[in-house]
This record gives C-alpha cells, sequence and structure tokens, in this order.
C-alpha cells in the first residue's frame, strides 16, 4: 500500500483523546463535498476517529509546520491544490497515506499513464505520440517530472521517463485519413488527448468512408458533453504535444467507469458516451446518470495492478469494451462514486480497517500532545447562512381598478393598503356583491372577482391586496385609483419539503466535521410567509436531529390566525433530550419590503419593453429571437385547446399534486396566453412569470404537458363514451378514493368550459375571443379534489412509456431561461447604484443582522454559533448585490452565477486561530463568502426526476478567498451608513414599510 516507507525518525502513531486523527488535506469543494462528507462521518461514527480537515486558508496561506498534525492522510490534487507543499508536509509528518502523493504527478501526463499501463500488462489503444513539449504535462506550476518522481518510478517500476518523452522527429499528415509519425502511420478514425491529463479538449476525427468530420469532446457544460464540426479533418497543431489513439467504437455506445477501494475491491459504472449525441443524461440529483456493471476477473485484476502501480488506494480510471477486450484509457486519480449509500459503506469498512491494521503496527502513545502547531490551525467558529425558500406552486394574479364605495370601504378610512388573506377574503367577495347589486362597475370585471374568490374560497394561499393611488397634491384627500389584486400560489411543495430536509442533513454532516460546536448555539429566524416558515421547519428537522413539530416558533407580532398551517406549533413537543427549538419570526427583517418599492417599480417599469443596445449571450437579433417565442406560445395554445377538446384529459396523468387538476393547468396557461400572445409588444417583465410555470410544469406535471402541448395520434387518450344518461362519463375522481368515495366526487369541467369563463379566454379550440355571456355560477371550479400537497406524484399509467418534453417545450424552455437570466436579476438594480439603493433599502437590516452576529461570535472567547435566516427572493437577491458592490475582493464575476433558485444560499464562514500555546499575539479571524444557486439546472428539460419532484440543492462556490474580518466589516458597515446617510436625506427607511406578507402569516 502506498504507506512512506519506515525510518527510525518516524513519529509514534498518537492520538487525540483516544482517537486516531484522519486528516483531509485537500481544496474544501472536494474535502466538503457530498460522498467525502457521506463516508467521513461512516467513519467517525465508528467511534474510532475523528477527522481533521485542514481547509483552503491552511492549505494554501500557512507554512506547512502549522499545519495540523495527523495520524491517517487523505490526499489529492484538485484545480489550485499545491501538490508539492503536500508533499513537503508529508515529509515533515509522515502520515500514513491513502493515495501516495509524489506518484500523483504521474497522473497529469497522459503519455505516462499508459506508458505506466503497458508496462505492467494492462491493454491500452495502439497509439503514436508527437512529443512537442519538455515534459511539463501543461502544469508548469508543478514540478512533474521531478527527480523524486522519476526516481520513484525506476526504483519500483522499472521505468524510465526520459524515454517516454523523448522530441518527436517528424509528423505528417499525408492525406485526408492517414497520419505518419516517425515513420509510423496510423489511420482514421482515430482519438486526440492532450498529453496533460487535466485537458480534456480531445478530439475523435472520423475517417472519409465514414462521412468525415470530427467530435470534439470537452469537459460537461450544462447538459452537453460533445459536439460533432462536419468540416473538421486536419490535426491540430499549435506546437503542443498529443497523443493519438486507435478510436473503437465501445458496445452499446457505454463507457466504464471503475473505482478501486484498494487492489482488492472494486465498483464499476457505465455511462452513456459523449461520442453518442454530446447530451448528458442527468438524474434528480443533477449528476450524470449511471448504471452498476460487473467486471471480469481480467478486468478486476486491472484494477489491481492500476491501484499498485500509481499506488492510489482510492482511485478511477476508464474502462472501454470492444470486441470481448477490456482496454484501459485514462486512470483519474481520487474518484469517489457519486450518490451510491452501498459504495460508501463499503468504502468506510475498508478503510476503517485499513486505518486500524496501519495502527496496530505502529502502535505507540494514545494521546496527541498538544503542540503549538494544534493551537496555531485555522477552525470554523461561526456560520451564518441566508436561504431562500424551498420549491412552490407557480403564482398567480390578477388585477382590477374599481372606485366604487364598497371597495373604499374596504380600506376602513385608512390611506395605506389592506390585505385580506383567508376568511378575509370573503370582505371583497362581499364588496363585489354589492357593487353588483347597486350596478357601480362593470359586470363581467365583478363577476370575475366572485369567481376567482369563490373557486378558491378553501385555497389558503389566496389573498386580496387593495392598493389605494391619491391624487398629488391632494394630501390624500382625493383617490385617484384603487386597485384590487387577487393573488394566489406560492403554495410549499412536497418537492420543497424534500430538498429542505436533505439540504439540513447535508449541512449537518458538514458542520459536524468541521466544528461539532456549531450545532451547539443554534439559532433560526425566519419570514412570516407560510412556505418560508415550513421551509425552515424541514431544513431544521434534518440539521438539528429533532423529530417533527418540536420546533417553536417565537415572534414579536400577533400570532398568525387559527387558519394558518403553523398554528399547530404553538406549543411543540419536546424533543428527544428534552430541549425546545425556537425559531423567531422577523418580519421586520425578513419579509418583503415597501421601501424599495418606488425603486423597484421604476426598475420593473424600464424592463416592460426591450431595451434597444440589450445583447443577450448567444443572441444575435433580439427582437426576432422575441418574436419566435410569441410565436411558439401562440402554437402551444392552440395545440392545448384541439387537445382539451378531444382527449380525455383527466387520463393523461392520473395523479396531480399540489392540489393541481387539468382545468386549473389550464387556467394558468389561458392567463399566460394572453397575456403574451393577445398584446403585441411583449411585456419583458412577464418572463419571470412564463419562467416560473415552465418550471413548476417540468418538474410537477411532466407527463401533463408532454400531451397536453403536442399533436400526436399515437400519444391520443380519447375520451370515454356518453354515459347512459347523457353525457361524458365522470372523470377526474381524485388518487386513493375508491368506492362510495369516488361515487360523491365531483366531475372535472368538461373540456368545452373553463373554470373562469370571465378571464375573457376562450377554451374551446381555435377560438380565441372573449366571452361574457355565460351563466357565472357555471364558471365556478366544480371539482373536488383532495388535498394531496405533501403527497408525490406517480407516473400515469396512461402515459406512454417514454415520455419526453415536445420540442417546441423545449425550445420555449430554453428561450425564456435565456431572457429570464437577464430579467430576473435586473428587476433588482441593472446598475450599481440601482442595485446598491435598492439592496439597501430592501435588506440593510438583514445585512445589519448578521453583521451583529460576526462581531457577537467574534468575542466569544470559547465556543461557535451558527445562525440561519430564512427568507424569500427579494432578500436573497438584493443581499447578493450588496456583497459585489461592497468592495470585498470577488473571485467571481457576479454575471457568471447561476440563478437564485428555491433554497439559494449566500453563507458567510467566520474562522478563528490563536498563535500557538504561549504567544501574547492576539486571535485572527477571516471570512470567506460562499453562494450555491439552490435547487438549480441549467437543462431542467434534460433532468430525470423521481416521484418526490425535487432538484438537489448545488453545492456552495467561494465567492471570495478569506478576507480578514475587519476588512469585512468596515466594508459593509460603510454600505450601512450609506443607506443610513440616505435615510437623513429623505429617503425611505428600510423598516419603514413592509410589504402585503408583513401583517400576518401568509402564503
Amino acid at each position: 500500500m502506498p504507506s512512506p516507507p519506515q525510518s527510525p525518525a518516524r513519529r509514534q502513531i498518537p492520538t487525540r483523546d483516544g482517537k486516531f486523527v484522519i486528516g483531509v488535506c485537500a481544496m474544501d469543494a472536494k474535502a466538503r463535498s457530498k460522498p467525502m462528507r457521506n463516508i467521513l462521518n461512516r467513519l467517525v461514527a465508528t467511534g474510532h476517529f475523528e477527522v481533521q480537515i485542514f481547509g483552503d486558508k491552511q492549505i494554501l496561506s500557512e507554512k506547512i509546520e502549522d499545519w495540523p498534525a495527523c495520524n491517517f492522510l487523505i490526499s489529492f490534487f484538485s484545480t489550485g491544490f499545491p501538490l508539492d507543499k503536500a508533499i513537503e508536509y508529508v515529509k515533515l509528518r509522515r502520515p500514513y497515506l491513502v493515495n501516495d502523493l509524489v506518484t500523483q504527478k504521474a497522473l497529469f501526463d497522459r503519455r505516462l499513464v499508459l506508458a505506466i499501463l503497458d508496462h505492467i500488462g494492462v491493454p491500452t489503444p495502439r497509439r503514436v505520440l508527437v512529443n512537442r513539449d519538455l515534459g511539463d504535462g501543461g502544469k508548469e506550476e508543478i514540478d512533474l517530472f521531478s527527480e523524486e518522481l522519476v526516481s520513484k518510478i525506476e526504483r519500483h517500476l522499472n521505468l524510465y521517463i526520459p524515454n517516454v518523452v523523448a522530441p518527436t522527429k517528424s509528423v505528417e499528415q499525408v492525406d485526408y485519413d492517414t497520419l505518419v509519425v516517425d515513420g509510423v502511420t496510423i489511420t482514421k478514425p482515430f482519438v486526440e488527448k492532450p498529453v496533460s491529463g487535466e485537458d480534456h479538449n480531445i478530439y475523435i476525427y472520423f475517417h472519409s468512408s465514414q462521412g468525415g468530420g470530427c467530435r470534439k469532446l470537452f469537459r460537461k457544460i450544462a447538459n452537453k458533453s460533445s459536439e460533432f464540426v462536419p468540416d473538421l479533418w486536419q490535426i491540430r497543431n499549435d506546437n503542443n504535444s498529443y497523443i493519438y489513439e486507435e478510436y473503437h467504437e465501445q458496445e452499446q455506445q457505454f463507457d466504464v467507469k471503475v473505482y478501486t477501494l484498494g487492489p482488492i475491491h472494486q465498483h464499476a459504472e457505465t455511462r452513456k458516451s459523449p461520442v453518442v449525441d454530446g447530451i448528458v443524461q442527468r438524474n434528480h440529483d443533477g449528476k450524470e446518470i449511471r448504471y452498476i456493471t460487473q467486471l471480469s476477473p481480467e478486468e478486476k485484476e486491472y484494477a489491481r495492478r492500476v491501484c499498485l502501480a500509481f499506488g492510489q488506494t482510492i482511485c478511477g480510471f476508464d474502462l472501454l469494451r470492444v470486441g470481448g477486450k477490456s482496454y484501459v484509457i485514462d486512470v483519474n486519480g481520487w474518484s469517489f462514486v457519486k450518490g451510491n449509500d452501498g459504495y460508501y459503506d463499503q468504502c468506510a469498512a475498508i478503510l476503517s480497517r485499513l486505518f486500524r491494521n496501519a495502527a496496530k503496527r505502529h502502535r505507540g502513545s494514545l494521546m496527541l500532545t498538544k503542540d503549538a502547531s494544534f493551537e496555531n490551525q485555522w477552525k470554523l467558529k461561526g456560520f451564518f447562512g441566508v436561504i431562500r425558500h424551498g420549491d412552490r406552486t407557480p403564482k398567480l394574479k390578477k388585477k382590477f381598478s374599481f372606485m366604487s364605495s364598497p371597495f373604499v370601504e374596504l380600506l376602513g378610512g385608512g390611506k395605506e393598503e389592506v390585505i385580506f388573506k383567508r376568511e378575509e377574503t370573503k370582505r371583497v367577495a362581499e364588496a363585489a356583491e354589492r357593487a353588483l347589486e347597486l350596478g357601480l362597475e362593470k359586470e363581467d370585471q365583478l363577476r370575475l372577482v366572485l369567481d376567482i374568490l369563490r373557486a378558491k374560497e378553501d385555497n389558503e394561499d389566496v389573498k386580496v391586496q387593495v392598493k389605494p393611488s391619491w391624487k398629488k397634491g391632494s394630501d390624500g384627500a382625493v383617490l385617484d385609483k384603487l386597485q384590487v389584486i387577487c393573488k394566489w400560489g406560492g403554495r410549499f411543495t412536497h418537492a420543497g419539503r424534500h430538498q429542505s430536509l436533505d439540504l439540513g442533513e447535508n449541512l449537518r454532516k458538514d458542520l459536524m466535521l468541521l466544528n461539532k460546536e456549531l450545532l451547539e448555539d443554534v439559532k433560526v429566524y425566519s419570514a412570516s410567509e407560510t412556505r418560508v416558515v415550513q421551509t425552515a421547519e424541514a431544513f431544521m428537522e434534518t440539521f438539528l436531529d429533532q423529530p417533527a413539530g418540536s420546533i417553536s416558533i417565537s415572534s414579536p407580532l400577533p400570532p398568525p390566525p387559527p387558519s394558518s398551517s403553523t398554528s399547530s406549533l404553538a406549543n411543540p413537543a419536546p424533543t428527544s433530550n428534552g430541549t425546545k427549538v425556537t425559531m423567531e419570526i422577523r418580519r421586520d427583517m425578513l419579509d418583503d419590503s415597501n421601501a424599495a418599492k418606488e425603486e423597484m417599480e421604476r426598475v420593473k417599469k424600464s424592463l416592460k419593453a426591450t431595451p434597444e443596445n440589450l445583447v443577450l449571450p448567444g443572441i444575435d437579433h433580439l427582437d426576432a429571437f422575441v418574436g419566435e417565442l410569441m410565436n411558439d406560445m401562440r402554437q402551444m395554445r392552440a395545440c392545448m385547446h384541439a387537445n382539451f377538446a378531444k382527449l380525455d384529459v383527466s387520463a393523461i396523468q392520473s395523479e396531480w399534486c399540489c392540489d393541481e387538476s387539468p382545468a386549473l393547468f389550464r387556467e394558468r396557461w389561458e392567463k399566460l396566453f394572453k397575456e403574451f400572445c393577445d398584446g403585441g409588444d411583449l411585456d419583458l417583465s412577464k418572463v419571470s412569470d412564463l419562467y416560473d410555470m415552465l418550471k413548476g410544469d417540468v418538474l410537477h406535471n411532466k407527463n401533463f404537458v408532454s400531451r397536453i402541448f403536442v399533436d400526436e395520434p399515437e400519444f391520443e387518450v380519447p375520451r370515454p363514451p356518453p354515459t347512459p344518461g347523457g353525457g361524458a362519463a365522470r372523470t377526474g375522481t381524485p388518487p386513493n378514493v375508491t368506492g362510495q368515495q369516488a361515487s360523491n366526487a365531483s366531475p372535472l369541467p368538461s373540456a368545452g368550459s373553463s373554470p373562469l369563463v370571465g378571464l375573457g379566454l376562450s377554451v374551446a379550440a381555435g377560438n380565441n375571443n372573449s366571452s361574457n355571456n355565460g351563466n357565472p355560477a357555471a364558471t365556478m371550479l366544480t371539482a373536488a379534489i383532495d388535498s394531496i400537497a405533501n403527497t408525490p406524484c406517480t407516473p400515469s399509467a396512461m402515459t406512454p412509456p417514454k415520455m419526453v418534453y415536445p420540442a417546441i417545450l423545449r425550445e420555449l424552455y430554453r428561450k425564456a431561461k435565456v431572457l429570464f437570466d437577464y430579467v430576473g436579476p435586473a428587476e433588482y438594480g441593472s446598475t450599481s447604484d440601482d442595485k446598491k439603493l435598492i439592496g439597501l433599502l430592501t435588506s440593510s437590516s438583514l445585512l445589519h443582522q448578521i453583521l451583529d452576529d460576526l462581531e457577537e461570535t467574534r468575542r466569544r472567547p470559547t465556543g461557535a454559533a451558527t445562525r440561519l435566516y430564512f427568507t424569500k427572493e427579494s432578500h436573497v437577491h438584493t443581499l447578493l448585490n450588496l456583497v459585489y458592490v461592497s468592495g470585498i475582493p470577488t473571485k467571481i464575476p457576479q454575471a457568471q452565477l447561476d440563478e437564485l433558485d428555491y433554497l439559494t444560499q449566500i453563507t458567510f464562514e467566520l474562522y478563528e486561530r490563536g498563535r500557538g500555546i504561549g504567544s501574547e499575539t492576539e486571535k485572527e479571524f477571516s471570512v470567506r463568502i460562499s453562494f450555491s444557486p439552490g435547487g438549480y439546472c441549467a437543462e431542467l428539460v434534460e433532468l430525470k426526476v423521481d416521484e418526490r419532484h425535487a432538484i438537489s440543492t448545488a453545492g456552495r462556490r467561494d465567492l471570495t478567498d478569506h478576507v480578514s474580518l475587519d476588512e469585512v466589516m468596515v466594508a459593509l458597515s460603510k454600505l450601512i451608513a450609506e443607506g443610513s446617510a440616505n435615510d437623513a436625506d429623505g429617503k425611505v427607511s428600510p423598516s419603514a414599510g413592509m410589504s402585503e406578507d408583513s401583517s400576518a402569516m401568509s402564503m
């Protein structure tokens, strides 16, 4: 195994508090990854080990003498890792190595990898080498072919490295299909590989008899891993070195990935080859879909030889199966299987046995001496995370303008807007009925208000805003306009709960490894909206390992009404250890605020029209692009109308989640079609609604959208024949309703009727005209569908076996995504000044709280703290903007960040270190700010989701390097001071006004 040789100077194997110390010296992105956490937590659970993660700050900034001591070391290269520095640390501390560090250098050069494989008798494809470089393998910052590596390879394998990289004398591409290198001929098809193992720009050139051309392979970008270039036939001639291998068509178009767990144990998976079409298949975690495969005895022997020759206990390599033979085409070094609990169990068990056997051979003192280096290490002292709520249903609204007394009276004599929720919306319905009876407003508008409120009277997510506007100069005495805005949707979904539970568990595992004290002092703050509170509750169940219902909610404002879904938590049950966990509702800090209302309305108004100078990536002619989007919408509307008319739509998707139904689906899309198809020029500010709707239906209603927006006879689900009593047979029976219950269920409306005729949208095929002459009672939604908001859906038996999204839906999603990537962030400011102003008006209270928590944690002599702030989209957007305009140095341009999806996280990690035993120097503190786009997938229409409909949250990326705490505090405090100065100049204070959602628990 790759443990260093014995030496008289080797330290005894010590332990810390009776446990062996496993050091993890790798970049945080790898050391704190989900697979690594799963394995390390299993090792810790044995009771024999403690984990010491070195961390980026320690690895990059500190001398090796100040790195932590450990018994066993997991260390491997990834981008930015100082491999030579780690090698020097091993010489100093001499821990037991899981993977040899010196021989990891060999993996940087494919020529050397292939030469070693040849030398140990592992088959590789026939190849020729074109050597033009000096043997640096593309890693100039690493002494690749160092004397140490050359000596080690020669001593252990009897292989002399300089012979492998001897300069090529002649290279000639004699015709379209033939390459001659130093007199050796290779004919297409062949593969052209850069010699650097870190360069994944690999080309496959096809023979003229195959049609010629070239397929370019590259690191996965979204869902793409290759592209075909039909007119490229000449090899690269750029003074770099390349390997030319014979190309073999692999069996069943699948690659094989092999993962070693020492020389005896292996795990193997197949994946669709990037050569097929370049499209990556992904699961709900956003990971490439792979399938477990069995290795032959010969392949297992190859794995054993690879593991021993390269000195890598945990290692991955690529296998090619062709014509009954197997070839190894690359060795990747440290690699973990992702998302396989069986693999994690096996890997942890093997490592545990390996470590304990090594300890027996080198048993020494059972206590780890606490030397200066131990006190001089950076430690995570505080974790502060701002988190957006989890997945929700699409939000919808309808605006009306009224001026009659029944609606004015809803203001209660006040001058500000009033919000009506749940039972309170009956007052709005009563006002509409009075106005209708007295003939005070347009009848069709009043009937539409009544239709909406009656159809949704049982929905807890419905609310009505009554917003007055007063004539200028009248001091609020003359009413200019009164808006009545009906809103519904935005409910927390079963997918959101799964996402939140998963995120809580993963963060718990992460912090447990870094510093268990972070879980001993946890405070949680939440906005008042129900979906935010439910996100926090689900998250805390797994993060704190507490049972459901044990979270106490406290609020300085009056409690929510009894109808609130959170009212059951007023008297939480004690947890298993008898303690109670409290979540504080902070409407003032985390709810939407009206303080930036005017500024945001100004920005949104500017988004209504397409700016003349707007340039979007990949779009040459924006007007034509927008026109195509609107045409796609018109085509989809016609297709939907036709399918609702001719199909039994209730049979397309047998189960719906979140209280949905075919009728409600249609209602949502009819409203959207009207806004996009019937209004002339596109209002760009509406793109967010379209994108939101598409994402929701792609995740939750894949079966339905895959059929309702396509017109293919083979997918047709015909209507059932009329019943003897006349009319169509009843459909739409709620899932899990049988016998007597089913007979009492109300029928869904027919395809020729609408639950909301007053929307002015025809639902008859091919008819886009308004119709307001129907009986209002007939427009009410009559389907009685049991709530299954927390019940995952399962595929319908009526669904075609291979359901794919129609091409037009894919195109619409792609176009909406391009526009949303511009519109979404721009709603919170497109210039630095706008971002700063809107950010301060919206989130200065939150920023102030974070700074207070950072300072309070810094002042603690001992212990650690975690503070979590659950909020809405507006706060994560504006807080992110404030970070970028603050002047704190960032690593990633803001424009390169992914969208801020559900469970987006912006985190502040506070690190502390002393200066060693006996040192009089004060402690040092640094902060690292990170970002996760949450449950985001760039190519959602390519994702394979399971019945949970949940997309796992993406890992966090570092927005900054480690920055001194003082620098962060000064930069952000300066921002807050600017906000206070603006307030003194007459601008609205961030706490001066809360939005419609701040008065009580909502949505």
